[in-house]
């Protein structure tokens, strides 16, 4: 019974540290959260955009399941991305892998931090729900360190 729940511990830290996991770009190669790694020159790995689980590198946004899609090198460069969060070429991508359209604007000045993204007026929960806060309380939104 012990060893059983030893066992289950260890499976569920494994998940959890994996699910937490980010990104690394080192001499060259993208390193994704399952430890796998794709080549993207060591150019783009230099001016690659890595916070929280997210990456933008070579104009593709890489989201926390590893896949990818293209928003451009020009949207990757004014990403905003953390804690769960990413806002590019419009849309907002959330923890639970679907996304909202908030528009260019919006992604310009949203503030995400520690799970959590206000953006638009609306206050993003870390579980991707949301609730209407305001715009006003989202510029003075203070998510810490």
């Amino acid at each position: 019974m012990k060893s059983l729940l030893l066992i289950s511990a260890f499976l569920l830290n494994a998940a959890l540290a994996n699910a937490q996991a980010g990104y690394a770009c080192v001499g060259g190669y993208l390193y994704k959260p399952d430890s796998s790694k794709v080549y993207v020159g060591t150019s783009d790995c230099n001016t690659a955009i890595i916070k929280g689980t997210f990456a933008c590198v070579s104009g593709y946004l890489y989201n926390p399941d590893g896949d990818k899609t293209y928003v451009g090198t020009r949207d990757c460069e004014t990403s905003n991305l953390g804690g769960g969060y990413a806002c590019v070429s419009g849309y907002l991508s959330k923890p639970d892998g679907s996304k909202d359209y908030v528009g260019t604007s919006d992604c310009n000045s949203a503030k995400i931090a520690n799970g959590y993204a206000c953006v638009g007026g609306y206050l993003y929960m870390p579980d991707s729900s949301k609730s209407y806060v305001g715009q006003s309380d989202c510029n003075n939104a203070n998510f810490g360190k």
